[in-house]
């Protein structure tokens, strides 16, 4: 895929886009994303019935994928980024945990430890592009 393509450019803009009140729509889904995935390892943690956490592990799938969803708008070059790697490697523990319930705990473990590390380390590995470093540009933006 060449790089003037309008396809190429549609994905990987030159400068990452946004929409009105994006940043609190951002604040908004991490909100609830953060409260979702509390609860849920919560409820884990203290061995409430897998049917009453349901609700909260399909809140922190929906907040998680919306917050990603955001991400991609501005651009896809997230998704070769450490931390696009990142969450999908969250995504995909996360939604792991519907079918090894009974490791859940362990698996929403990795999920915080991987998510911390990926949220707070530097900006220059945050946005380190892992693929196509060479053709696209990141969104380095906060929030």
């Amino acid at each position: 895929m060449s790089e003037n393509s309008r396809f190429f450019s549609l994905l990987f803009p030159k400068e990452p886009r946004t929409f009105p009140y994006r940043r609190v729509c951002m604040m908004t889904m991490r909100v609830a994303h953060i409260l979702t995935s509390g609860v849920l390892f919560g409820g884990l943690v203290f061995d409430q019935a897998p049917a009453s956490l349901m609700p909260w592990l399909w809140g922190a799938v929906l907040s998680g994928t919306i917050i990603l969803a955001i991400d991609m708008h501005a651009s896809c070059a997230i998704l070769c980024e450490v931390r696009g790697v990142a969450i999908a490697i969250k995504m995909t523990l996360l939604m792991l945990v519907n079918v090894f319930w009974e490791q859940g705990i362990l698996l929403l473990t990795i999920i915080m430890i991987v998510g911390v590390f990926s949220s707070h380390m530097s900006r220059k590995y945050r946005h380190r592009l892992i693929f196509f470093s060479d053709r696209i540009v990141t969104d380095e933006r906060r929030g």
